[in-house]
């Protein structure tokens, strides 16, 4: 397939997600006063909601056009994209957790099992079955459920060959939502909730994607709804929050909560039909770069802060910009080498388009949103009834 795909805006809509989860955790080294302004609004939890739906769109926007006949070319790159910065980033800090922190024998015997222990509670099925002695990133049960997406996917991939015809399509769309709502309700009617709590967040970015881009339009309207039920399923996800934070303890504003998300949800939706190209398409997509590498290294920059220094805002303010700049680092020293690597997983060139119309002129890996993708194969377009001529760029790393 060749033609011109243009950027879709997401990148700094994703970096100020990022900001959300780091203003929330910044709490140890900001002023008593302000955290009690700011915490009822959980600005860091919404954002990761609002990363659950972004990831819904992202992910299928990247099987349908690349991955839809290769499972394990997808789990590969996925893993390449997660786990490298997990792993650097655990190492570094049981490191200095074992220098600055820890206190009494066999220190570096349990430096090596909290490695261990942190990276094996990314997986779903183990978390539950291992304990570590600190808890090295607070956004470790958010990379989980991100995870626990993106091997459901792998699973789902292995049918994509056998929805031939539009009514396999739409028995696999409905019966599948179907499924996903049972279990939605079933942890709705639970004390403790788990990460079955977040289905709607996912399905709703889903068939957003597939109602713009499915060539039935049958099959478009179908999704359409089920972006629409997934939408109320958020609602109630809202709703059902306890007025009084569990661990902390303080009242949750949840009204101001539900009509942030919803306009969240809205900001989304709209940037999904924007296309824009040049200079602003990379700026915005050297933004969205930063998103994941800050959201995997603040959290430690922030504890070992907390140790050393007052909170005020002088102290919030220095720290904030220690975690771009350690976004930056990580970013340069590990995720761009990866970018090759990925690339031939992926078998897929990818170069920026400059604009929405003139043809794209370099060959350029993107992590984030807007890409010109050429060689693709049609068959795997023809699977999932995706239109070509519509596609408007992979919204996110594939």
């Amino acid at each position: 397939m060749h033609g011109t795909l243009t950027y879709k805006p997401f990148g700094a809509f994703r970096l100020v997600l990022a900001a959300c989860v780091v203003l929330q955790h910044i709490h140890p080294v900001l002023p008593r006063a302000i955290v009690e302004q700011e915490q009822q609004l959980e600005l860091g939890t919404l954002g990761v909601y609002m990363f659950f739906m972004a990831s819904g769109y992202i992910i299928t926007e990247a099987i349908t056009r690349v991955y839809s006949d290769r499972p394990w070319a997808f789990i590969a790159n996925r893993a390449i994209r997660i786990l490298p910065p997990v792993l650097l980033i655990v190492t570094l800090t049981a490191i200095m957790w074992a220098v600055f922190i820890a206190q009494g024998d066999h220190i570096s015997v349990r430096a090596i099992t909290l490695i261990g222990a942190s990276v094996a509670r990314l997986f779903p099925v183990i978390a539950s079955r291992i304990t570590s002695e600190y808890e090295i990133l607070g956004v470790m049960w958010a990379l989980r459920v991100e995870f626990t997406f993106y091997l459901l996917c792998f699973l789902v991939l292995f049918a994509v060959p056998y929805l031939t015809t539009v009514q396999r399509q739409s028995v696999a769309l409905i019966g599948g939502t179907f499924l996903l709502g049972l279990l939605f309700a079933y942890d709705c009617t639970r004390a403790a909730p788990s990460m079955l709590r977040f289905i709607p967040y996912f399905l709703c970015g889903t068939c957003l994607y597939l109602a713009s881009s499915l060539q039935v339009r049958p099959l478009a309207r179908i999704a359409g709804v089920i972006a629409a039920v997934a939408f109320v399923g958020i609602l109630i996800e809202q709703g059902l929050k306890p007025p009084i934070h569990e661990t902390a303890g303080f009242t949750r504003d949840r009204l101001a909560q539900t009509v942030i998300m919803v306009l969240l949800i809205a900001l989304f939706t709209a940037l999904s039909f924007i296309r824009i190209g040049g200079r602003l398409a990379r700026f915005d997509r050297l933004l969205g770069d930063l998103s994941y590498p800050l959201y995997v290294v603040h959290d430690p920059i922030i504890i070992f802060v907390a140790l050393y220094l007052a909170p005020s805002v002088p102290t919030a303010i220095t720290t904030a910009v220690t975690a771009l700049i350690g976004a930056w680092l990580l970013y340069t020293v590990l995720e761009r080498p990866l970018i090759a690597l990925r690339t031939r997983i992926r078998r897929a060139e990818i170069s920026f388009a400059e604009g929405t119309e003139a043809p794209s002129v370099s060959a350029m890996e993107s992590s984030d949103a807007g890409l010109h993708l050429q060689g693709m194969p049609s068959t795997s377009l023809k699977t999932v009834g995706v239109r070509a001529s519509r596609y408007t760029g992979v919204s996110s790393s594939i």
